[in-house]
């Protein structure tokens, strides 16, 4: 499966080089996946109770086995013109945020595959599709979010938290956003995606959740 979730994203970057929002972006490669899968089932915001109720991105449904797909769409402020369509790129800033939601994606889909039961769980996918250089490069510079991090070649696994701040606010960001932990170790590769005008390149990446 993991090589058509890719294929979908290769697809899907010779028609778009950038979407409007995360919702643009959610819905074409939505409507991808069906083409690419037309005997599946495909969910979108599907509600799943673990503890809480969570809404999964895309909920792929294909041969009796269950595929829970998160997506993010984090992008630099700039215009980008696609096929003669005027695309006005969002500045989401925040990347610890940003890097620390990606992870929790793949914490949630972790938690639905114990849940679930192997039976039933077919594998997982986190994608995140983004224009910001700070996500898939190695500053080499700690920070407060340097356990999140999600540059090429970062492998990530245990019990992940917040360092000190600059600010000294890191208790309240520890509450509000508090330590993740991974079952597996899961390895960070990135991928280009599309060189726009007026902005950094576009580059995706995928974890695969087995």
């Amino acid at each position: 499966m993991k090589n058509k979730i890719k294929e979908v994203l290769e697809n899907l970057k010779l028609k778009r080089k950038a979407f409007c929002s995360e919702a643009d972006f959610q819905f074409e490669f939505a409507w991808e996946l069906q083409k690419k899968l037309p005997k599946a089932k495909i969910r979108l915001e599907r509600p799943i109770l673990i503890n809480k109720v969570y809404y999964i991105d895309i909920w792929l449904i294909y041969e009796n086995k269950y595929y829970p797909i998160e997506l993010k769409y984090k992008t630099r402020l700039s215009t980008i013109i696609d096929n003669g369509e005027e695309i006005e790129l969002a500045n989401h800033a925040a990347v610890d945020l940003g890097c620390y939601a990606y992870i929790k994606d793949i914490v949630r889909i972790e938690e639905i595959k114990n849940n679930m039961g192997e039976e039933k769980f077919g594998g997982g996918f986190a994608i995140m599709l983004t224009n910001e250089p700070l996500y898939y490069r190695d500053t080499k510079r700690n920070s407060s979010y340097q356990q999140f991090k999600i540059f090429e070649n970062r492998e990530i696994t245990g019990n992940l938290s917040w360092g000190k701040t600059q600010t000294g606010n890191e208790f309240a960001l520890k509450k509000k956003f508090p330590p993740l932990n991974l079952k597996d170790k899961y390895k960070i590769s990135w991928f280009d995606y599309s060189i726009v005008n007026n902005s950094p390149n576009f580059k995706y990446t995928i974890t695969h959740i087995k």
